[in-house]
């Protein structure tokens, strides 16, 4: 008798397990319902390259010598040049890109067709060289150009299988040093300097399966360069923000058995300037899990920023963005409302974990 009512209440409690979660999921999912149906305005996507010339923005040397690929740092053990981009075609959000180029010779590029729902991937890590006689980085099928002296404005190849890309994308603000200082932590004892062009206007085309589409959006870069261990922490989640009225946010955070370790969050306005280390809270309230990897990813997240009456939910264009066992990234669609107007904008969500 007694173990048949331990039985009963095990199926109860498993009971009132699923109901709890499909509770939690309910609610997440009418939030994500009630999002705007409007599209993005014609300024969002546009992608008119108007190169502001570093001479006329009262850009420091430091900044500019940051982002030209001439600037190697040899004494630090990682070093990136990062690129995401929301690629627009006749008004319609077609493709997401993002592209990590590592001074050690690693490469991770992802590209999804939002459309078509389908997610291709570049990892490799051995084949990149910095070819800084000739401002230019040459990967496996990208290569990645600085095509002038004066402007902040950079060509991207990509010559796949089935994708071809031709870009070209400048700045439409001047560098930022996040953090404040540019020093952030990464994870327990690491240090990373970090700067970022938070607002890239692109132009440029396509070739995919045979189909070619003329493209238009928003990108946005960074620049890391440092030491730290992957023993300093078991994952970092990063977001890259971009609202429809040029105000940019960056969150970026460590955990460590299951506590926060390390975190920053700025956010740039429309006149270039910065506001860090402003006060947070991330929740994840959904998972996907991979079939290749077997990898429980995060892919859907609820941010708030009070201090900007900032209340967003993130979710990604489709769950299936993994690079590797060790790196998801990819778009994601946000919506909520930023100092009190309702907002419908995009991002990219990046989740960094140790693959072992």
């Amino acid at each position: 008798m007694i173990r048949i009512q331990k039985i009963l209440l095990l199926v109860l409690a498993i009971i009132l397990l699923t109901i709890m979660t499909g509770i939690s999921f309910f609610f997440a999912d009418k939030l994500i319902a009630k999002r705007p149906l409007v599209t993005f305005s014609p300024n969002y996507y546009a992608g008119v390259l108007k190169p502001f010339s570093i001479e006329d923005e009262n850009i420091s040397k430091k900044e500019k010598g940051i982002f030209d690929i001439t600037e190697i740092h040899p004494n630090v053990k990682t070093e990136w040049w990062y690129v995401n981009s929301h690629l627009f075609s006749d008004g319609i959000l077609r493709y997401t890109l993002m592209i990590s180029l590592l001074t050690d010779g690693k490469v991770f590029a992802g590209f999804t067709d939002i459309q078509g729902k389908e997610h291709n991937k570049v990892e490799s890590l051995t084949g990149t060289e910095f070819l800084t006689n000739r401002k230019k980085i040459v990967a496996p099928f990208m290569e990645f150009t600085q095509p002038y002296t004066n402007f902040l404005c950079y060509t991207y190849n990509f010559d796949g299988p089935r994708v071809k890309l031709w870009l070209e994308m400048c700045a439409n603000k001047k560098p930022v040093a996040m953090g404040e200082t540019s020093i952030i932590r990464m994870g327990l004892n690491g240090k990373s300097s970090y700067y970022s062009i938070t607002n890239l206007s692109i132009q440029g085309s396509a070739e995919v399966d045979g189909k070619k589409f003329n493209l238009t959006g928003k990108g946005w870069m960074d620049r890391q360069w440092g030491t730290w261990s992957d023993e300093d922490f078991d994952q970092w989640q990063w977001i890259a923000i971009q609202l429809p009225n040029d105000t940019e946010i960056m969150v970026y955070n460590f955990t460590k058995n299951d506590h926060d370790i390390a975190d920053t969050c700025s956010v740039v306005w429309p006149d270039g300037k910065a506001q860090h280390n402003l006060k947070y809270s991330l929740e994840t309230f959904d998972y996907w899990l991979s079939i290749r990897t077997g990898i429980s990813w995060p892919v859907g997240w609820h941010l708030k920023i009070e201090s900007l009456k900032a209340d967003f939910l993130i979710t990604p264009d489709i769950n299936n963005q993994e690079i590797s066992r060790a790196l998801w990234e990819g778009g994601c669609t946000v919506h909520g409302t930023f100092q009190g107007t309702p907002v419908y904008a995009r991002a990219f969500f990046e989740t960094r974990r140790r693959a072992w």
